[in-house]
C-alpha cells in the first residue's frame, strides 16, 4: 500500500483560492440547521407510522416506505437543474420550507393517501437537499483535511437524527396525537429553514464560495451518471459501497423478522439490537472515519464494508441477544465510516465544475440502491431471514476484501491532484 500523502498543502477542493472555512459560531448554526432538518424529517416518518397503526398492515407500512424512497430516486434528476437555477442556499432553505408544508398538510388529510403522497415528496426534498449540501461541502474546504473533518461532522449530525428522531416524534405522537404532532413538527422544520438561512448569509458574508444561482459552470444542468462513473477510478471505488447499500436495506427489512419470528425475541429486545445499531452510526464517523482514512478512502471504505459483512454474518449466527447487540453495534460504526469515507472521496474529486451534474448522480446510486434493497428482501419468507442475513453478509464481506485490494494506494488528494492537472 502506498506511503500516506500528506494533506497540509493539497489544493483547495473548491474553485476559490480565497474560500474560508466556517468559523466557530457559523458552524454550530449549520450543525443546529442540520440536526432540526434530521430531526423533523425522522419525526414525521415516524407519526406517520403511528397515525396509521390504528388499522395495522404490513403492506400499508411497505408502501410508506416505498415512497419515501421512490421519491428520492426521482428527485435526482431534477437537482442538477434546481442548483444552477436556484442556488445552492436558495435550495436549502426551499426545501426546508417545503417539508415543513407538507408536513402540515399530511395533517390535514389525516389518511394514508396523504401520508404517502406527503412521503414521496418528503424523500423527494431529502434527496434535493443532500445534494445541495455535497456540492456545498467542497466548496467551503481550503484543503481535503478540512473537506474529510466537515463531512464527519455531518454524517455526524445527520445520523444523530436518525437516533433520536424516532423517539422524539414517538414522544410528540403520545402527548400530542396526529394532527397536533405534525403541526409541532412543521414549526420545527420552519425553524431549520430560519436557522440555514441565516448560517449560509453569514458564509457568504464571511467570503466563503457558496454556490449561487445561474452559476452553470459546466456546461447544461442535467444528470451525468455517466460522467460521474467515468472519472478515474470511480466504478471500482464505488461498487463495494452499492453491494453494501444493497445489504444493509435488506437488513433493516429482514432484522425484525428474523429477531422476532426466527429467534423468538420481544419487541423491546428488537428496540435494543435497532437502537445499538444506530448508534453505531454516530459513533462510526466521529470516532473511526479518520483513522480508516489513512488507507485512503476507497480502500477505508471497502474495508468497513467488509466489516459490516463480518458483522451479518455473526448475526445470522443466532447466539444470543448481547451477541446481536455487539454485531449490531459493530455494522452501524462500520456502515457510518464506510458512508462518510466514500461521500468524502466523491465530493474531493468531482471536478467544481461538474458538481452539480455528478453528486446528484452520487445520491441517485445510494438511493436506487436502497430502494432494489427494499424491494429484494421482501421476496424471501419469513423462515429464510437467517439465510438471507448470512447471504448479504457474505457478499458484503466479499466485495469489500476485493475493493480494499483493487482501491489499494488511491487517496482523494492525490486523485484530485491528477483531475486538476487534466483541466488546466
Amino acid at each position: 500500500m502506498g506511503s500516506p500523502l500528506s494533506t497540509e498543502h493539497t489544493p483547495h477542493p473548491g474553485s476559490a483560492a480565497g474560500t474560508a472555512a466556517p468559523g466557530g459560531l457559523t458552524a454550530l448554526l449549520a450543525c443546529v440547521a442540520l440536526l432540526l432538518g434530521s430531526f423533523g424529517d425522522e419525526m414525521a416518518q415516524v407519526t406517520f407510522a403511528l397515525s396509521l397503526t390504528e388499522d395495522p398492515s404490513l403492506a400499508v407500512m411497505s408502501a410508506l416506505l416505498a415512497s419515501g424512497l421512490a421519491g428520492g430516486v426521482a428527485a435526482s434528476p431534477c437537482a442538477p437543474a434546481l442548483l444552477t437555477r436556484i442556488g445552492v442556499r436558495g435550495l436549502i432553505v426551499a426545501v426546508f420550507t417545503m417539508e415543513s408544508l407538507v408536513i402540515v398538510a399530511a395533517g390535514l388529510l389525516d389518511a394514508f393517501a396523504g401520508y404517502a403522497l406527503a412521503a414521496f415528496v418528503l424523500g423527494f426534498l431529502g434527496s434535493l437537499l443532500w445534494s445541495a449540501v455535497m456540492v456545498l461541502l467542497p466548496s467551503l474546504a481550503r484543503r481535503e483535511a478540512d473537506l474529510g473533518r466537515m463531512n464527519r461532522a455531518v454524517q455526524t449530525v445527520r445520523n444523530l437524527g436518525y437516533v433520536v428522531g424516532p423517539a422524539l416524534g414517538g414522544v410528540l405522537y403520545a402527548k400530542a396525537q396526529g394532527v397536533a404532532a405534525l403541526w409541532g413538527i412543521g414549526v420545527v422544520m420552519l425553524l431549520a429553514a430560519a436557522t440555514a438561512g441565516s448560517t449560509l448569509r453569514r458564509m457568504a458574508a464571511d467570503g466563503a464560495d457558496v454556490p449561487a444561482a445561474g452559476r452553470s459552470r459546466g456546461g447544461r444542468a442535467v444528470l451525468s451518471l455517466p460522467g460521474l462513473l467515468r472519472l478515474p477510478g470511480m466504478t471500482r471505488a464505488v461498487s463495494p459501497l452499492v453491494v453494501t447499500v444493497l445489504t444493509t436495506s435488506m437488513l433493516n427489512v429482514v432484522l425484525i423478522l428474523f429477531v422476532r419470528e426466527e429467534l423468538g425475541y420481544g419487541a423491546d429486545d428488537y428496540g435494543l439490537v435497532v437502537s445499538t445499531l444506530s448508534i453505531g452510526l454516530v459513533l462510526g464517523p466521529l470516532a473511526l472515519a479518520k483513522p480508516c482514512a489513512r488507507f485512503g478512502e476507497p480502500a477505508g471504505a471497502a474495508l468497513s464494508a467488509a466489516v459490516i459483512g463480518a458483522a451479518l454474518i455473526a448475526m445470522s449466527a443466532g447466539a444470543g441477544l448481547w451477541w446481536l447487540v455487539a454485531a449490531a453495534l459493530v455494522a452501524g460504526c462500520a456502515n457510518g465510516v464506510q458512508n462518510t469515507l466514500m461521500s468524502t472521496y466523491v465530493m474531493a474529486v468531482v471536478p467544481a465544475d461538474r458538481r452539480e451534474q455528478y453528486m446528484p448522480a452520487y445520491v441517485l446510486i445510494l438511493q436506487s440502491s436502497v430502494l432494489v434493497g427494499f424491494l429484494t428482501a421482501g421476496l424471501f419468507q419469513v423462515r429464510h431471514s437467517g439465510a438471507v442475513l448470512f447471504a448479504c453478509g457474505c457478499a458484503a464481506a466479499a466485495a469489500g476484501v476485493t475493493g480494499a485490494l483493487l482501491n489499494r494506494g488511491v487517496r482523494a488528494s492525490s486523485t484530485y491532484e491528477r483531475n486538476e492537472e487534466a483541466h488546466v
